[in-house]
């Protein structure tokens, strides 16, 4: 028979293991790449609130420029966008579902930390997702979104406390897998030329869901019309308009030159929205920073050509977004400025 104290100790034990053999496995496999230490890539685990923090921190000396945005800004060239906007060094705070709860954070996280070092920004790139504008952000609510202690304010233990003990079976055996298959993952979307955007329910991509607010019936294109999935509805966009208004406002006081712009959309994504309703949302943002609206001609919307998949464009889209706001080629049928004119130089 067992004593109570063997079973106790006996127990402890097991707890103690369960958690040491946790921990080990995590900092092993890192799977949101905090440690530094992955037995294999596979950035779509990766916490970029956290390593964006970590690379400006690794050229902070260097830059006085930032570029904003979420997982759309990995399409721009970080020095083509330091040429573009006028500065040294471009610092990229681009992270996973990025909205402006994590633009406004990193803001004034490299503010204190240049103003500590008696330093400046000069210049900045804000890019907006008006598709996800006033949802529910993903801001400190998952591993892999956890922002930094430097950005959060909250004490570095707990932050690695957090990483090192979460039991994520599914992750570590995901990433066991692929490493065994030597790293190769199948293409997301293959390669085509075109699609037609009236006939988006037969295209490749699969049926495009429309749902109406008002009953909630999630209808394909082909079905009756619909009113379209609504941004103005959301019940945080007053919330975010009023943290954009906070980051015009920090960079406005300390002389920073500063760029708004939306992201484009691709013809199927866009499909799902109404789009008097998208208009609705820019001019709101119009009325707190003059902004350049990027709703996608039909040639650029509708030619796969220009996108990794239905959310996320190719570096050539981003250059003419750069080149629309701030050179003198691009195309005049992408890229309208929206709100007060632009102030000239040196007023």
């Amino acid at each position: 028979m067992i004593r109570p104290r063997t079973f106790v100790f006996a127990l402890l034990a097991g707890a103690f293991g369960l958690l040491a053999a946790t921990m080990a496995v995590n900092f092993a496999l890192d799977p949101q790449y905090v440690f530094g230490t992955p037995l294999a890539r596979l950035d779509d685990n990766a916490n970029y609130r956290y390593h964006r923090v970590r690379q400006y921190q690794a050229q902070r000396e260097r830059v006085d420029g930032v570029l904003f945005a979420s997982s759309r800004g990995r399409a721009f060239d970080a020095d083509l966008v330091a040429q573009k906007i006028g500065a040294t060094a471009v610092a990229r705070f681009d992270v996973t579902a990025g909205m402006i709860t994590d633009h406004l954070p990193a803001l004034e996280y490299v503010l204190r930390d240049k103003a500590a070092r008696r330093e400046k920004v000069r210049t900045a790139l804000l890019l907006i997702d008006i598709d996800t504008f006033g949802k529910l952000p993903a801001t400190n609510v998952n591993i892999d979104s956890f922002l930094p202690p430097e950005l959060s304010g909250e004490h570095p233990a707990r932050f690695w406390w957090r990483y090192l003990t979460v039991f994520q079976f599914r992750m570590w055996r995901g990433i066991v897998a692929y490493r065994m298959r030597g790293g190769d993952r199948p293409a997301t979307e293959p390669k085509s030329s075109r699609f037609d955007p009236s006939r988006l329910a037969t295209a490749r991509f699969g049926p495009p869901a429309r749902s109406t607010p008002a009953s909630g019936v999630v209808l394909a294109s082909g079905d009756a019309p619909a009113t379209g999935l609504l941004v103005t509805t959301r019940p945080n966009l007053a919330a975010h308009l009023g943290l954009v208004a906070r980051f015009v406002a920090l960079c406005r006081d300390n002389g920073i030159q500063l760029t708004v712009a939306t992201t484009p959309m691709r013809a199927d994504a866009a499909s799902l929205h109404d789009p008097a309703d998208l208009r609705n949302v820019v001019q709101r943002l119009s009325e707190i920073v003059p902004i350049w609206d990027f709703a996608a001609p039909l040639r650029l919307s509708a030619d796969i050509a220009y996108w990794d998949d239905p959310s996320h464009f190719k570096p050539a889209v981003a250059a003419m977004m750069l080149e629309r706001m701030f050179g003198p080629n691009a195309p005049r049928d992408f890229g309208i400025m929206r709100g007060a004119t632009l102030r000239k130089s040196g007023e």
